[in-house]
């Protein structure tokens, strides 16, 4: 009886004329060596896909307890608090990545560095007047998604805003979904191409400890999706030649706003910033989970102080745009203004804009993108 073995890389699915459990062999597409589990492993892992594919939360490990609270950071996704062997985390639940269809996985050379560059697919309408393509990058040990907008009908070099995913945790990475598009459409019908990308160390919902200090990890060993943000950057001014790269701008929302004030402080080719709702000072939002995070990983205080924009508010020297509800209770606004004023002891052009109220994400939605785009088209 044949085997079908689904490659964890690629997700290829490789027929296999008997059981070879426990072998490995490489997979014909991306050439990673994959280990053959057993027909009965097989089938369970390809029960799991299916059902995060459906959108069903697995059960969480036995030996820990949850509870689910109000929204957290990264707007609509909620915020679980889990103590697990002692560990005390936060999870932001997510839906699970959805891989694409007919990318290109660029290979991995000795280095960990990409051997080849990887293609974008080919453009389809996703909206009326927006065009979509996208491509999978392996710029370190963690495939990572890239998606590309641009509107259907310009002409000529367009802007690029770079929009990182919300709903990380400050401590671990995030996949991308659909419910991330609607923080990309404005900036596309405004004329704008939109670029975004997967940010490594996602964990999704209901792990247990050690997943979420690997994901940890690999949020540390991405420089808090640093390497990401420039990895999906060399790549679209590489791929796509309608960018401007004169005109590459930053934005994003609440966990991705502390990402995009963080690589905006180390990336010259950014030439503004929008941060929505954002953290930039980390060590204090996470005050709580350092301790924990800390014994768990020696050394990740350190990290941490690192990742926390108001860390690096001296290298932030392009134009900012500061974005915040008055009534947030998930980040309260004081993030913002104290930033602020510390930043302008520094920097001349940081803008700040205030909405009265309606809480983390739909002030963003509402009020946030318009005006960061009517700020953007006078740069």
């Amino acid at each position: 009886m044949a085997t079908l073995l689904r490659c964890d890389n690629c997700d290829k699915q490789i027929k296999l004329d008997e059981d070879f459990g426990g072998k490995s062999i490489r997979c014909p597409r991306c050439k990673e060596v994959v280990r053959v589990r057993g027909r009965r492993q097989q089938e369970d892992d390809d029960d799991d896909r299916r059902e995060q594919r459906s959108g069903r939360r697995r059960k969480q490990q036995s030996g820990s307890m949850a509870l689910w609270i109000g929204l957290g950071v990264g707007g609509a996704a909620l915020v679980l608090i889990a103590v697990v062997i002692g560990v005390v985390v936060v999870i932001v639940a997510k839906r699970p990545p959805v891989r694409p269809d007919n990318v290109a996985l660029a290979p991995v050379d000795a280095r960990g560095g990409p051997a080849a560059v990887a293609e974008l697919s080919p453009a389809r309408a996703i909206k009326p007047g927006v065009l979509f393509q996208e491509a999978v990058l392996r710029p370190g040990a963690v495939p990572m998604k890239v998606w590309y907008y641009r509107p259907e009908q310009a002409k000529g070099k367009l802007p690029l805003v770079l929009v990182p995913p919300a709903g990380s945790t400050l401590f671990a990475g995030m996949d991308l979904g659909d419910g991330d598009r609607d923080e990309h459409y404005p900036y596309v019908r405004a004329g704008f191409t939109v670029g975004s990308f997967e940010i490594d160390g996602f964990v999704p919902d209901g792990q247990g400890d050690a997943v979420i200090l690997q994901g940890a990890r690999e949020f540390r060993d991405a420089r808090a999706g640093l390497n990401n943000a420039k990895a999906a950057l060399d790549f679209l001014l590489a791929k796509a030649p309608d960018v401007d790269q004169n005109r590459i701008f930053i934005a994003g929302h609440s966990s991705a706003a502390t990402l995009s004030l963080l690589v905006a402080a180390h990336e010259p080719r950014i030439k503004g910033c929008i941060a929505y709702c954002g953290v930039p000072d980390v060590e204090t939002h996470l005050a709580p989970v350092i301790p924990q995070l800390d014994r768990g990983i020696p050394g990740y205080r350190d990290f941490i102080r690192f990742s926390s924009p108001k860390t690096h508010v001296e290298k932030l020297k392009c134009p900012v745009f500061l974005f915040h509800a008055q009534d947030d209770t998930t980040v309260p606004v004081s993030q913002t203004t104290t930033f602020a004023e510390l930043l302008k002891k520094t920097n001349r052009d940081v803008t700040v804009d205030t909405s009265a109220r309606g809480g983390h994400h739909q002030p963003m939605i509402d009020a946030g993108i318009p005006r960061g785009i009517a700020w953007m088209q006078k740069r």
